[in-house]
């Protein structure tokens, strides 16, 4: 995405589930927040109802009983999630409306929050490794002045006092070290009995040892203004690295090679996949939007606004969405969310899997029809099977990126290879990919979303990546000006079945 826009060697792009606006991509996606932001909020010290502690695969990952409240550490494990278990507490001694103080008594800090509904809190802290944690629990609500400052109030009574590990690991883990083992962090601890140890990598905390921090964080709340602040401190040092701000270098903003030379405008068509969970496709639309290619202001923009040109709805585009601009039908329906999740929309009554039964495909997968995402470019036209919701009007949104916008009737010459490639319209008088193009597919391979399209399948009904695959290559082919959909808007389907004319016989 950067790469397309500043080397004077590529005159196309076609990026696959690429994003825009990195600190964006880094909060949204499923593969970041565990791995990199997890200890921007840890080490963090909740509690649970032990009932609710499931076990996983077969191992019990709790030693409290049913009606207990288990105290533990939530903290990262490089690209996942883990959590140590510090004590059990009785609900007499945690229950709903009391107080939790949290202090590291190493640098200082503390914070604290009132328990919810059996106890349940979730209190982070600024820590290095092995600092000394100390909860404190005092038995009213609010028993602070403050739950910024965890100021006690004279008359806070304290209640349950947990400063050393009480619970052992219900599983050790084997480290690479033999001699690191818990018997070893015993004998070098002033702990009186061996009664086993928590364990977090290859650290053992016996139990009755200091309460300390398993690893370092910056324990910040979330949705809080210091979460903010830190966000945005990294996205101005991500800045000079992130693709949105090199996406309008394609065709709108002026760039030189390295004699000097004006650059002329390359292709770029950034190919989302629906509800993409690990790059989410709002970041997709970003970097497209950017670029020029998702118009998002009026029609009038192109006249009353010359500046502002380049993002203005041409007006039959505009009419043919009833009046409203493609960023605001992509966020009407969800689309730049796309969190299927949330069940924002569903498959039409005739939803099944996108599949085709025979001697080697006996076992259909199911698909989500209930929590379908909108197919805003609807390019299977029902050959899917998915009866995906969809629009009356396919989005499908491509435009010259040789035609600089400053007013309405270059508007309309910039969008004409989308206005003549209408959806559904003949082959004739269609996009004669004449020029460069900037646009966003949004490729669906799933109702429910899924990251990037993988190898042929010939199982399915419509093979997606097919003629996904097809799709991108032709256009590669062309140098970005052939978006196969737009130059042949009734026989695009001949790329799934691999019967298009420039097929070899």
């Amino acid at each position: 995405m950067v790469h397309g826009a500043v080397d004077h060697n590529v005159s196309v792009a076609a990026p696959i589930s690429g994003g825009g606006g990195l600190t964006d991509v880094a909060t949204r996606s499923s593969l970041v927040p565990d791995s990199v932001i997890q200890q921007v909020l840890s080490p963090l010290v909740v509690a649970v109802p032990a009932s609710s502690v499931a076990p996983r695969n077969d191992d019990a990952r709790t030693r409290c009983a049913g009606d207990q409240r288990s105290v533990r550490f939530v903290v990262n494990d490089l690209t996942s999630s883990r959590e140590i278990e510090i004590a059990c507490l009785t609900p007499g001694e945690l229950d709903a409306g009391r107080t939790v103080v949290l202090t590291n008594t190493t640098n200082g800090e503390k914070r604290c929050a009132r328990t919810a509904d059996d106890g349940r809190f979730r209190v982070p802290v600024p820590a290095s490794a092995g600092d000394r944690l100390d909860v404190q629990i005092y038995d009213r609500a609010d028993a602070v002045v403050s739950y910024k400052g965890c100021e006690l109030r004279p008359d806070a009574p304290p209640g349950r006092r947990i400063r050393t590990f009480e619970q052992a690991a219900t599983r050790v883990s084997p480290v690479a070290d033999e001699k690191v083992t818990c018997d070893a962090a015993f004998e070098a601890s002033d702990v009186d009995e061996n009664r086993g140890c928590a364990q977090y990598r290859d650290r053992f905390f016996p139990v009755g040892s200091p309460l300390v921090a398993p690893q370092e964080g910056l324990g910040l709340h979330r949705q809080s203004p210091e979460m903010r602040r830190l966000f945005t401190l990294t996205q101005a040092a991500l800045d000079t690295a992130d693709p949105i701000n090199f996406a309008p270098y394609y065709a709108l903003r002026p760039a030189t090679d390295p004699r000097g030379q004006p650059l002329g405008p390359r292709a770029v068509i950034e190919w989302n996949t629906a509800g993409d969970p690990s790059v989410p496709v709002g970041t997709g639309y970003a970097f497209a939007r950017a670029a020029g290619a998702v118009p998002f202001l009026p029609p009038s923009f192109a006249s009353t606004y010359p500046e502002w040109a380049d993002y203005a709805t041409p007006q039959a585009l505009y009419d043919s969405l009833g009046g409203k601009t493609p960023e605001d039908v992509l966020v009407e329906q969800f689309v730049v969310e796309g969190l299927s999740r949330m069940g924002r929309s569903r498959a039409g009554a005739s939803c099944a899997a996108n599949y085709v039964a025979s001697q080697v495909c006996t076992s259909a997968p199911t698909p989500k029809c209930d929590r379908a995402l909108v197919d805003v470019d609807w390019l299977a036209e029902g050959k899917d099977r998915y009866d995906a919701p969809r629009l009356p009007t396919p989005l499908r949104l491509a435009r010259s990126a040789s035609v600089k916008v400053t007013d309405a009737s270059s508007l309309t010459d910039a969008w004409r290879p989308r206005l003549t490639g209408v959806p559904f319209g003949p082959d004739e008088g269609a996009w004669e990919a004449s020029e460069p193009l900037l646009g966003i597919v949004n490729t669906y391979i799933r109702p429910e979303g899924v990251h990037v399209w993988v190898n042929g399948d010939p199982c399915k009904a419509f093979d997606d990546a097919v003629y996904y695959d097809h799709a991108l290559v032709r256009f590669i082919a062309t140098r970005g000006k052939d978006l196969y959909f737009l130059s042949h808007p009734r026989t695009h389907a001949c790329l799934e079945r691999e019967s298009c004319p420039f097929f070899a016989p």
